[in-house]
């Protein structure tokens, strides 16, 4: 049998990858392996995002590949957390140890865990079953409640069942799950945590359940490790007082959910500043590739701990 480890990418558009890459050689001196593919780290996966005024939805599919830089939205033009985690996962997968990792990414900007039906969220949001039926709320087949949960298990199907076909993979171990996700429910932390408990719950179970029709086996789906991405603590900044009253709130409530979720972590990324503060023109400053997405350098940074962290449990 052929083995390769599975990381599962999940979220808004910090995972689906909006960070610009401004200077690709920068990166590429230091980490020449992104240019063409890190050997024994692969990707496959759709970062989603929507267009003219969120009547448009635009695809990023792509097929199995050594996981290299540029496979954020739209074109090479951007990136997300799996070049990164390419580098940081090519500690533990690499030519010595002879082991492979393939990472697996469904995410889409500005889309929320609740049951948001505005803007981005017309495409679908990621509310999970078990919580739905604690609202009385209908979920299967709804046109935008639980859609995205039910893409992110479509896609892991559809990009495992390719692995044999791409490099003679027949067997899967289930390794981890990054979720990037938060930013358009913060203004809801208690919520937000009962949602995540449901939702961590639900998607090992359904993810057991497939791996179960594919292998014969759950692969570590019920004992999956999610690692919780934390926001920034300057996230989308608008007023001075937004890092107090709004982002460090729900960051808090981030940190805890270890505590209350078996086998979930957290990967504390609230100091990459994506804004300052201008407080005598009283407008921020904005630090990433805008005031919502980190810039390439952080992006890169954030990528590369969250795969150390994945490739170490």
């Amino acid at each position: 049998m052929k083995t390769i480890d599975i990381y599962l990418i999940a979220g808004q558009s910090n995972a689906a990858g909006h960070s610009k890459v401004r200077d690709a050689d920068a990166i590429y001196d230091r980490y020449p392996a992104l240019r063409e593919g890190v050997p024994f780290v692969h990707y496959a996966g759709n970062s989603r995002t929507d267009a003219d005024g969120f009547s448009r939805l635009v695809d990023r599919d792509l097929p199995w590949m050594p996981a290299r830089l540029g496979l954020g939205i739209l074109h090479d033009g951007f990136m997300g957390p799996e070049a990164g985690m390419a580098i940081g996962l090519s500690a533990y997968y690499n030519e010595e140890s002879g082991r492979h990792a393939g990472m697996i990414k469904f995410a889409h900007g500005g889309t929320g865990l609740l049951d948001n039906r505005v803007r981005s969220n017309l495409f679908g949001n990621w509310m999970p079953p078990s919580y739905a039926e604690c609202l009385g709320i209908p979920w299967e087949n709804e046109p935008i409640t639980g859609v995205l949960y039910r893409l992110l298990l479509k896609q892991v199907e559809k990009n495992l069942g390719e692995l044999m076909a791409y490099g003679g993979f027949d067997s899967v171990r289930l390794k981890g799950l990054y979720w990037m996700q938060g930013c358009h429910n913060r203004g809801n932390p208690t919520e937000y945590r009962k949602a995540f408990a449901c939702f961590a719950a639900d998607l090992r179970r359904d993810l057991a359940a497939l791996t179960a029709r594919l292998y014969g086996a759950d692969c570590g789906a019920t004992t999956l490790p999610i690692l919780v991405g934390t926001l920034s603590r300057t996230f989308g900044l608008d007023r001075a007082d937004m890092v107090e009253t709004l982002n460090l709130p729900f960051i808090r409530m981030q940190r805890s959910l270890p505590d209350e979720i078996p086998y979930c972590y957290v990967a504390d990324n609230a100091e990459y500043a994506i804004c300052g503060w201008d407080a005598e023109q009283n407008t921020a400053i904005v630090l990433g590739t805008d005031k919502w997405h980190w810039n390439q350098t952080d992006a890169l940074a954030i990528g590369i701990n969250a795969g150390k962290i994945l490739g170490n449990l």
